[in-house]
C-alpha cells in the first residue's frame, strides 16, 4: 500500500471521473479491511492482556501504541470525512462521459496532516444510517458530548 501512486482518470476539463472515484473507494476499503483492523485489534488486544500489568516498560510500550495508533485512526477518520464529502459531489450523469466528481480542494485534510476539526452538534438520530434500528444504548441528548464539554 505505502506510497504506491496511482494515475487516476479524469474527464476533458479534468475533473475526476465516476471510475477516479471508484480507485480511491476501493484502496480506502483495502486499508480499512486490513490495516485498520489489525492494528485495532493489536492494541485492543494488548490492553486487554496487559493492561493491567504493573511493569513500567509494558505499560509505557502500551501507552506509545496507543498514542500511533490513536494518531493513525486521527488520520483515518480525516480521510473517511474527506472521502464522503468527495462522494456528495459525484454526478452519474445520464451516461459515463457526463459522470464527474467535481469535489473541488480538500476540507478535511491538508499535504502535511489531517486539518482540525471542530466538533458540531448532530441531532439526535431515530434510525441507524445503515439501515438498522439503534440500540437501547445510544446516549440521549443530556448525556452526549457537546462542544461545551469538548473545549
Amino acid at each position: 500500500f505505502g506510497d504506491q501512486r496511482v494515475e487516476l482518470p479524469s474527464n476533458t476539463q479534468g475533473l475526476p471521473t465516476l471510475e477516479a472515484l471508484t480507485t480511491v473507494l476501493h484502496r480506502a476499503e483495502q486499508l480499512l479491511g486490513g490495516q485498520a483492523v489489525s492494528a485495532l485489534s493489536h492494541i485492543a488486544g494488548r490492553m486487554e492482556r496487559e493492561g493491567t500489568s504493573a511493569d513500567l516498560g509494558v505499560r509505557g510500550q502500551i501507552q506509545s501504541e496507543s498514542v500511533e495508533i490513536g494518531i493513525a485512526m486521527h488520520h483515518l477518520g480525516a480521510l473517511l470525512l474527506e472521502q464522503g464529502r468527495t462522494m456528495l459531489t459525484l454526478r452519474i450523469g445520464r451516461s459515463s462521459a457526463e459522470s464527474v466528481v467535481n469535489s473541488g480542494p480538500a476540507v478535511y485534510i491538508s499535504p502535511s496532516r489531517p486539518n482540525p476539526i471542530m466538533a458540531q452538534p448532530f441531532p439526535r438520530q431515530t434510525s441507524s444510517l445503515f439501515g438498522g434500528p439503534l440500540s437501547s444504548s445510544t446516549p440521549t441528548q443530556e448525556t452526549s458530548i457537546t462542544n461545551d464539554t469538548i473545549n
